[in-house]
């Protein structure tokens, strides 16, 4: 593991290392992280935050791409946020950027995230199934 992907393959390029590796280290982090009672989410430095937003963005067009509603996905560190879907039907989910990592994994009940919007439609987010 410490002397990383071999020569010839293809998680040698960086990029595709990051992209495919990346984002299950840090998820498997924050779960020995969160396994046990009492924790609390890890404040992240400013690269660290910045990397997991742009996971955040890449990840939630291809898992969120066929909800029957709006979300907005809100950055509390920025302010920025991603809008998917175009129903008149939205909800907003507001956190950390590491948060949305976890969220968007399946790892709801351990996501640090708030809704806002209808109750109805914040119940059927709320009850999503991610972890496909």
């Amino acid at each position: 593991f410490a002397a990383g992907p071999g020569r010839w393959s293809p998680y040698a390029i960086p990029a595709l290392d990051d992209l495919a590796n990346g984002s299950e280290y840090f998820l498997h982090c924050e779960d020995v992280r969160r396994g046990v009672e009492p924790w609390q989410p890890r404040r992240l430095d400013s690269a660290t935050a910045e990397w997991a937003w742009s996971q955040t963005r890449l990840f939630a067009r291809l898992t969120l791409r066929r909800l029957p509603l709006s979300l907005v996905l809100e950055n509390r560190r920025t302010g920025e946020a991603i809008r998917l879907g175009r129903s008149d039907r939205m909800v907003t989910v507001a956190g950390p950027p590491g948060e949305f990592l976890l969220w968007l994994s399946g790892r709801q009940r351990a996501a640090r995230v708030t809704y806002y919007g209808a109750a109805e439609a914040v119940a059927e987010v709320t009850a999503l199934d991610l972890r496909r």
